[in-house]
């Protein structure tokens, strides 16, 4: 099964937006508060059009699929896949895809 992410109580911030967050998988759920700053969504939403909250989502569901590479924090921060994995960019941009339908 893979995991399930969703995107609760979005909080703007003076740099970015916070949201909880959660993933579910067979073994249950994890509760999270995921911080989106304004420089990681205009990188991954440069033309401003979808919400803070599908960017979000799409960030979560890549710690989701790469649980077993990242540690999955009660605080996450939208910038650390970019920071560790050399492929994030273009599988988050995939997801957003996904995610549009």
């Amino acid at each position: 099964m893979e995991p399930t992410v969703r995107i609760a109580r979005e909080r703007e911030q003076s740099d970015g937006w916070s949201f909880d967050a959660g993933i579910i998988t067979a073994d249950g759920q994890t509760h999270h508060e995921l911080f989106l700053n304004f420089a990681d969504y205009n990188y991954f939403c440069p033309d401003g059009t979808l919400p803070p909250s599908r960017v979000a989502e799409a960030v979560l569901a890549f710690f989701a699929r790469h649980a077993e590479l990242m540690t999955l924090q009660e605080r996450l921060d939208a910038s650390i896949p970019r920071r560790r994995m050399l492929h994030a960019d273009r599988e988050i941009r995939e997801i957003l895809g996904e995610l549009a339908g």
